[in-house]
C-alpha cells in the first residue's frame, strides 16, 4: 500500500496553489477539471480542491485566516490535518531556509529535523529530513 493522494480544501485555490508551486516548487499536474490544482510529490498527488464553505476567507490576511480557523490550524480547532510533511535532503535545509526567507515565508517552528511553515490558508507544512541529521 502507498499514499495515492492528499487533498487540501481551500477557500482560495489559486492562492494556495501558488504557494505550493512558487514557494515549494512542486510540479503541477494537469487536473481533470477546472477550479482545482494538482501537484506531483514523488509518487503521490497533492490536490488543492475548493472548499464547500465558499469564498468567505479568500480575501483574508493570514492572521485573519488563523483567527477564523483557530489556534491549532483547523476549523473547530481540534481535528483535521496536523501537518503535510514533505521530504528534503539534510544538506538542503539551509537552502530551504533561505528560499523561504526570500519568498517572504516565515518558519513558524523547527526541530532538529523539520522546518515548519504555513500555507496561505494556515495549513501546517513541514520540510523534513528525519531521521537523517543535517550536516554541521
Amino acid at each position: 500500500m502507498h499514499v495515492h493522494h492528499v487533498a487540501i480544501l481551500a477557500h482560495d485555490v489559486a492562492r494556495v496553489a501558488a504557494f505550493y508551486a512558487e514557494v515549494l516548487g512542486l510540479e503541477a499536474v494537469a487536473p481533470p477539471r477546472s477550479g482545482v490544482a494538482w501537484f506531483r510529490v514523488g509518487g503521490t498527488l497533492l490536490m488543492i480542491e475548493p472548499s464547500s464553505a465558499g469564498v468567505a476567507m479568500a480575501s483574508d490576511s493570514l492572521d485573519q485566516t488563523r483567527e477564523r480557523i483557530g489556534a491549532r490550524g483547523h476549523p473547530g480547532g481540534e481535528t483535521g490535518l496536523q501537518v503535510l510533511a514533505l521530504g528534503i535532503a539534510p544538506n538542503a535545509r539551509a537552502s530551504w531556509r533561505e528560499r523561504l526567507r526570500a519568498k517572504g515565508v516565515e518558519v513558524t517552528n523547527e526541530t532538529p529535523f523539520t522546518l515548519y511553515v504555513r500555507d496561505p490558508e494556515g495549513n501546517r507544512v513541514g520540510l523534513s529530513h528525519w531521521p537523517d541529521p543535517a550536516p554541521e
